[in-house]
């Protein structure tokens, strides 16, 4: 009996070990990548005369299933849906950005910033974009961000006004 029970020992030894190494490996799968969330906040810097404006811009991202790991921006890219975009790179998540005016045209000079997050498995975000001027900031579809009075609309307190004079932003 005892033979018996040493060979049914030994039948189900050598099967167990046989089949662990023949099962096919079963794959586990992979989370589906989830796009990171981009948001931008701004502020004029404060330089702003009539011939340029300064706009500061920045931004933070959160990544549901990884970590934010890059952040790509443009400014004013092309408009034309085959055309390259000039895309910079930067783990930075502020950047001041100075902009030509010609206080003499007969309409204001809007410029376009883009920026994307990029996930630790390359995928990036939403494309968030700004419409910005030397008066506010909009989204496109004209939804307003931030609106700033026409530098001629305004009227200074008095130690305002003299600071700016000295300055040289503004005239007597």
């Amino acid at each position: 009996m005892s033979g018996i029970l040493f060979c049914h020992t030994a039948i189900l030894l050598f099967v167990s070990i046989w089949t662990t190494g023949h099962h096919p490996r079963v794959p586990v799968p992979m989370a589906v990548n989830q796009r990171p969330i981009v948001q931008v906040s701004h502020a004029p810097l404060g330089l702003s005369e009539p011939s340029f404006y300064v706009w500061t811009l920045r931004w933070s991202a959160h990544d549901p299933d990884g970590r934010v790991v890059a952040y790509t921006y443009a400014v004013d890219p092309p408009v034309a849906s085959d055309a390259d975009t000039a895309w910079v790179r930067t783990t930075r998540t502020e950047e001041t950005l100075l902009f030509a005016n010609d206080p003499h045209a007969d309409r204001v000079t809007a410029h376009t910033f883009v920026l994307k997050a990029i996930d630790d498995r390359g995928l990036a975000s939403a494309i968030e974009t700004l419409i910005l001027t030397p008066y506010g900031v909009s989204k496109p579809g004209g939804e307003s961000a931030v609106s700033l009075p026409r530098s001629d609309d305004l009227t200074p307190a008095p130690s305002l006004h003299a600071a700016l004079r000295a300055l040289g932003l503004v005239a007597s």
